[in-house]
């Protein structure tokens, strides 16, 4: 294979465009007030409010400077040798693909890190790059993820339980505060809190949490319960990719025979790569056996 190159797009950089400028046009009013103080009718706490708000705007700002000044060192080429970065070529740059053991996906920075044995990272990845999807399979074919295969375990950490917690609380006292309230339309802001509640605990109780892979058996738990699946019965494992709040995520779904809506494991621990490439290598052991 020939090299390949992979940019930011420019529709990507006039975006970064637009939210640099949007964000200046909010500071200087909000500047404006907290440096002048006087010419405004504005009390102290609501002075206080905009300095934090200038405060907030000064930081996208710089993010997104930083993003534009840096916008052509993201740029990445690949071929059957390696990876490097275009802005600093071939024989100064190249990362070969042995040196690469885990691809790390960041929802958060929205891009793939790839590191070595020691989870260093050698290289970073943006999810906005023209043609990521074929660069992201690319990359995976050429990494070779070592894994141990037996006795695999994985879950959520405890936060993600505890915020559900707190939200449940946080619906029932609000009910609770309708409740006792005398204004006619307090009985159905209360139905609308429960029906709430009620599809947060759906969602809860119906959201995988973690999974183990035990010898030819892959058990994925949920808070209530827990489901065994042979390996040997599994169909397919892929990759699916989703949108949230504009961002890109990755959740990995499983399909069985005979059952259309495939199982669904979605930020148990491990990334969505990783833990696809683990069921695959564990799913080939299994039927080999």
């Amino acid at each position: 294979m020939s090299m390949q190159e992979y940019k930011l797009g420019s529709k990507y950089r006039y975006l970064l465009y637009f939210g640099l400028a949007f964000m200046v046009l909010m500071l200087v009013p909000a500047l404006y007030i907290v440096v002048n103080p006087e010419g405004s009718s504005n009390s102290r706490v609501d002075n206080v409010i905009f300095s934090a708000l200038s405060f907030i705007y000064l930081i996208f700002i710089a993010v997104m400077f930083k993003s534009l000044r840096d916008f052509s060192s993201n740029h990445v080429a690949v071929d059957q040798d390696g990876i490097w970065y275009l802005h600093l070529g071939k024989s100064k740059g190249l990362i070969p693909w042995n040196r690469i053991c885990r691809v790390k996906e960041r929802a958060g920075s929205q891009r793939l890190d790839l590191v070595d044995i020691n989870d260093d990272i050698l290289i970073k990845v943006s999810y906005q790059l023209e043609g990521f999807r074929a660069l992201k399979a690319f990359i995976v074919d050429h990494i070779d993820m070592d894994f141990k295969v037996d006795n695999v375990s994985s879950s959520k950490n405890v936060l993600y339980h505890v915020g559900y917690v707190l939200s449940f609380l946080a619906i029932l006292a609000g009910c609770f505060w309708l409740l006792m309230q005398q204004r006619g339309d307090a009985i159905w802001l209360m139905i609308m809190g429960l029906f709430m509640f009620l599809f947060c605990l759906y969602e809860y109780l119906t959201t995988s949490t973690g999974f183990k892979i035990d010898q030819d058996t892959l058990v994925i738990t949920y808070p209530h319960t827990q489901r065994l699946i042979s390996l040997k019965k599994i169909k397919d494992v892929y990759v699916r990719e989703y949108s949230l709040k504009g961002n890109f995520h990755y959740e990995v779904c499983i399909s069985l025979n005979r059952i259309a809506k495939p199982f669904v494991l979605r930020n148990v621990g491990m990334g969505s790569i990783e833990l696809c490439e683990l069921l695959k290598a564990s799913i080939e052991l299994s039927n080999n056996r």
